[in-house]
């Protein structure tokens, strides 16, 4: 979601701007398929291509973890020697301790980016260009992973969840292009945006900081609804692509097999989660729109 939410809203906004071109057409073509698409249907397709394009042992590396890659976080069992510790300071660790710690690297340096883009925009006047963001994110993280020694169990995990991580983002960016494009359409003939032509600002700075911006409204309404599905509608994507730490499929497994107290757990953490969301969505709502104001127990809008 981290991926498909800018992707989705740049080409989304980009597209209701300035027409589609050739490139805008196909992502929009890609956006109508992902979004009406059975997600079954969408996990065999990507599973059965990547078979049809892979030998049989080359399949298997990606999909599954590397059981050999993973004994030194086996735990131990009484009168068995494991073999040699993590390259950690002795450390063992699992599949998803080495999986938060990527996730936590990420986000850092995202932070970094943003930092970096802030301190541009105050002694430059200029943004952080966006290969340089993604540069810095990606590129870095991955320096920060090889960096520590643990390279190989970081690919071994991308390689796992590759497919699972592609379907989300083909199903969920196109929902994203899709409303972004039609809320632009929508705010390019507001009236703030009719004075932001009239002052003289370049189409840039109109299209980012002021439709752009009203616009984004409806897409984080959308997000907010679709949150609760991604975390456990899609369990169907982890069971084809063989994923069973997903909170889909713990779910599901915990229905089928009658676990009361592990289904009222997920549920009370997808609701919490679902909760928060819309605490942070009404939060950015009077953050975007100064129009917007929450007075006592109602929205109240500001007019004139």
């Amino acid at each position: 979601m981290a991926i498909a939410f800018p992707l989705g809203n740049w080409l989304g906004r980009s597209g209701a701007w300035r027409g589609r071109g050739w490139f805008l057409g196909i992502t929009s073509f890609v956006a109508v398929v992902g979004f009406t698409a059975f997600p079954p249907s969408l996990a065999f397709l990507l599973d059965r291509g990547l078979r049809n394009t892979t030998s049989v042992g080359t399949y298997s590396d990606i999909v599954r973890l590397d059981r050999d890659l993973w004994t030194v976080a086996a735990p131990r069992s009484p009168g068995v020697v494991n073999a040699e510790p993590f390259p950690d300071a002795g450390e063992l660790l699992s599949p998803p301790d080495v999986l938060w710690r990527m996730i936590l690297t990420l986000l850092a340096l995202m932070l970094v980016a943003v930092v970096l883009d802030r301190l541009l925009w105050r002694v430059r006047r200029h943004r952080l260009p966006p290969v340089a963001a993604v540069g810095t994110v990606f590129g870095g993280s991955w320096a920060v992973v090889a960096a520590a020694g643990w390279g190989s169990y970081a690919a071994d995990i991308l390689g796992t969840i590759s497919l699972l991580v592609l379907g989300i983002i083909l199903i969920f960016y196109g929902e994203m292009q899709l409303v972004t494009e039609a809320a632009m359409e929508d705010a390019v003939d507001e009236d703030h945006v009719l004075t932001a032509r009239a002052k003289g600002l370049t189409d840039r700075r109109i299209r980012d900081r002021h439709a752009a911006r009203s616009a984004l409204l409806p897409v984080l309404s959308r997000l907010v609804v679709s949150l609760p599905y991604f975390l456990t509608g899609l369990a169907i994507l982890e069971s084809v692509f063989e994923v069973p730490g997903g909170l889909g499929n713990l779910v599901f497994n915990a229905i089928r097999n009658q676990d009361t107290p592990v289904i009222v757990g997920s549920m009370v953490v997808i609701g919490a989660l679902a909760l928060l969301a819309r605490l942070v969505l009404d939060v950015l709502y009077a953050v975007l729109d100064p129009r917007i104001r929450y007075g006592s127990g109602r929205l109240e809008v500001e007019v004139g």
